[in-house]
């Protein structure tokens, strides 16, 4: 992933993941690719959740998969969305463990909200990670306590 993003000046071009080799290791990836890339949609979420069960005894629906998918990606499409400046503060709370999927993220992602905002903006780390900062123990509760605390505060 990171190579194509890099390659594809900070993108991930539609079909990229089936380009994946050159060497054993990533012609087998891209080969996983290729193959699944000739299922349905309904074909793929079912091996997808046959291999989570495999790998963790978990037992997820084939919908739900696919609802999960469906958020993540139009998550993703939000992402290209710019907004009109801002014309007040913004605090934003960002993980302190990075995202390492994407290199550079937590970057690109300041970077983009501070040319936004036109008055003050302010970064409060709190604990985790994209995910754990709010599904895990302390770090939701912590987190809870932050933006009650600025809540009551206003």
């Amino acid at each position: 992933m990171r190579q194509i993003y890099e390659a594809n000046n900070k993108s991930i071009p539609v079909g990229a993941s089936l380009t994946i080799g050159g060497d054993e290791g990533l012609d087998k990836v891209g080969g996983l690719f290729r193959r699944l890339s000739s299922l349905s949609r309904r074909e793929r979420f079912t091996a997808y959740v046959n291999a989570i069960a495999k790998f963790n005894g978990g037992d997820m629906p084939v919908e739900m998969a696919e609802g999960m998918f469906n958020v993540i990606r139009q998550s993703m499409k939000s992402a290209r969305f710019t907004p009109q400046p801002y014309m007040g503060d913004i605090r934003f709370l960002q993980a302190r463990e990075p995202l390492t999927l994407v290199p550079g993220t937590n970057e690109i992602t300041l970077d983009f909200w501070r040319e936004i905002c036109l008055g003050e903006f302010e970064v409060i780390e709190i604990a985790g990670n994209h995910f754990t900062c709010i599904e895990t123990e302390p770090n939701a509760s912590s987190l809870a306590k932050l933006i009650g605390g600025v809540l009551i505060k206003k």
